[in-house]
């Protein structure tokens, strides 16, 4: 029943906006990082700051205490996803190169 659910329709908190909070969060607790990790962890957060520090927290454990952007792309699988699309590419355009040798007169 709709009439007694709440609904809020909230904004996205801009990229930015969340690195930018992250990083304060880190330097209040006095937690070593990575600029470039926050970049990382604010965008997989899609425009959330609760799932921004969720994400935070994760990243920490992961990384044994610090926030590396290494450890923060494998804790978000950026390596992985980067290495299934070469690979799905690759399998895609080998068998069109082929199907081009093999067509042309």
């Amino acid at each position: 029943v709709l009439s007694r659910c709440l609904q809020f329709n909230l904004k996205q908190i801009p990229l930015q906006q969340i690195r930018a909070q992250l990083g304060h969060v880190l330097e209040q607790e006095g937690i070593a990082f990575e600029a470039p990790a926050l970049s990382l962890i604010a965008r997989a957060a899609h425009g959330s700051m609760r799932d921004g520090l969720s994400l935070l927290d994760q990243a920490i454990a992961h990384g044994g205490g610090s926030v590396a952007e290494a450890s923060a792309r494998e804790m978000l699988g950026e390596g992985v996803r980067e290495e299934a699309v070469s690979e799905q590419h690759r399998n895609f355009i080998s068998p069109v190169g082929r199907w081009r040798r093999t067509a042309a007169p």
